[in-house]
């Protein structure tokens, strides 16, 4: 992730600090940027992972820091956690953030209810019995478990909560499975405090939709958190006939702001035993698409052209004084975390190629081998492919005529050079260019004009980019190779080097 996009969990000097973490869920989304602000703090952090190829991604996505990783394949079944407290070095604090969130509700039991509220309730047990030295728990649980969509509340703050119901859930899981979870599992936890009267206390963060950049290691743009979905549809193009209507919540915050959030509730010490209702304020689709067509101009073909906003004129209002005055949190603007999440999904996909081209100069011959990135190569298109090839009416059998057409004429063209290529070879005196380790910083680079087949998003803005580039050539028999900077010519400003 670039570091422009974590300036907001970056730790003030004020929460510089020391002290171990077990931090539960580490491969999420908002795990990822509290994962951010831990180390950052300078804590020693220990995530969670449901196996070990997780636990591996999350340790290597981040630079050297004082970070492992225990794996917790189930958090719901009793007794989990005990292992993790008995064989690791004794924990200071620990942060909850393993609970699912998906749209493919099949089970509300198995996919929502069970994971939440037996995860929060068993990683509560294990630190009493375990955890001797922990002093205090955060919680990540939601703004659905503070709303009430069938009867808003004109102003919300942390004293309201969700009338959502296990029997709710059960009957209508699609609709309450997910807040009948976030309800039940925070109550779970107060109930623990209150009931055991545990050495450690409790910190709970309520937080509404969530954006921002999306986490490192992403395996495809399907798999981002649920919140970022709508600015990704945008950008893809699937709202460019329409808008879809922003409800049913209205409220949004920043993850960076969520991560700090978590980080002061664990380390300021009058935040124990709070509930900190964390929303940055109120946005629209509209607010969204407009952004984005005025940041990011490139992308405004894929957008809808007549947007209306659809907040309404008594929409439910909040009051979040209390995360900024206790947690000293100052949220981020709309604009900014539109610009940054969008900018985090280009990054992703971002396709990774290596491109072998030949280069004839006046003095030398050289083989350029560049490499693109960084991204997956298994990253999701930002286009489908109907996208790229634009609306020339060619079906799919024509297209693919064309393209093979197209390829066999190039392959043809370059077998002709490269004879010529050959030919000039074996008259070619190299005597007065044997190399030298200064050659290519002496010498102008030549000029590598690279273009992408149509599975890679269309031509936005050209534009010209200086990276290095291994270069191979022969010198009299002998195999010479050298390092230079060269000069990518991209279509696409997009892809970064």
């Amino acid at each position: 992730m670039a570091s422009s996009t974590r300036k907001n969990t970056m730790a003030k000097s004020d929460d510089k600090q020391d002290g171990r973490v077990l931090l539960t869920g580490g491969s999420g989304f908002i795990a990822s940027h509290v994962l951010d602000a831990l180390l950052d703090a300078g804590f020693s952090v220990v995530v969670t992972a449901r196996s070990e190829e997780k636990g591996k991604s999350v340790v290597e996505s981040v630079k050297p820091h004082l970070l492992s990783y225990v794996v917790v394949e189930d958090i719901a079944k009793e007794g989990t956690f005990d292992n993790v407290f008995q064989a690791q070095t004794p924990f200071d604090y620990v942060v909850h953030t393993a609970s699912p969130y998906h749209l493919n509700v099949k089970d509300p039991v198995k996919d929502f209810l069970d994971p939440a509220i037996k995860g929060t309730t068993g990683l509560l047990k294990s630190i009493k019995a375990h955890g001797a030295t922990v002093k205090r728990v955060v919680i990540t649980s939601s703004s659905a478990a503070v709303l009430n969509p069938d009867n808003h509340a004109k102003v919300y703050d942390e004293t309201h909560w969700a009338p959502t119901t296990f029997e709710d859930a059960i009957k209508h899981p699609a609709k309450h499975g997910y807040r009948a979870s976030k309800v039940l599992a925070e109550k779970a936890a107060w109930a623990f405090v209150t009931n055991e009267k545990p050495n450690f206390d409790v910190a709970v963060i309520n937080c509404t939709y969530v954006f921002g950049p999306i986490q490192r290691n992403l395996p495809s743009l399907e798999a981002m958190n649920a919140s970022n979905h709508r600015i990704r549809d945008m950008m893809q193009g699937k709202m460019r006939d329409g808008i879809l209507p922003t409800r049913p919540v209205f409220t949004w915050v920043d993850v960076r702001d969520v991560a700090l959030a978590h980080l002061r509730a664990m380390t300021v010490p009058k935040a124990g035993g709070n509930r900190f209702y964390v929303v940055g304020g109120h946005f629209t689709n509209k607010q969204i698409v407009d952004i984005i067509r005025d940041k990011y101009p490139s992308l405004a073909g894929r957008l809808p052209a007549d947007a209306v906003s659809d907040l309404p004129d008594d929409v439910y209002n909040f009051n979040n004084s209390k995360s900024r005055e206790m947690l000293g949190i100052e949220y981020t603007s709309l604009e900014q975390s539109i610009v940054d999440t969008v900018k985090s999904i280009l990054e992703a996909i971002t396709p990774r190629q290596v491109i072998t081209q030949t280069i004839t100069n006046d003095d030398y011959t050289t083989t350029a081998v560049v490499t693109l990135g960084p991204g997956d190569p298994s990253s999701t298109p930002l286009d489908s492919p109907s996208d790229s090839q634009g609306s020339s009416g060619l079906s799919s059998a024509g297209i693919g005529i064309l393209i093979g057409s197209i390829v066999g004429a190039i392959v043809l063209a370059i077998l002709v050079w490269m004879c010529c290529l050959r030919c000039r070879m074996d008259n070619y005196d190299d005597y007065e260019t044997e190399y030298d380790r200064d050659y290519d910083i002496m010498q102008p680079p030549p000029r590598v004009y690279v273009r992408f087949p149509h599975s890679i998003p269309p031509p936005i803005v050209p534009t010209y980019t200086a990276v290095p580039i291994e270069r191979t050539y022969t010198s009299n028999g002998t195999a010479r190779r050298a390092t230079s900077s060269y000069i990518i010519y991209d279509d696409d400003p997009r892809r970064i080097y």
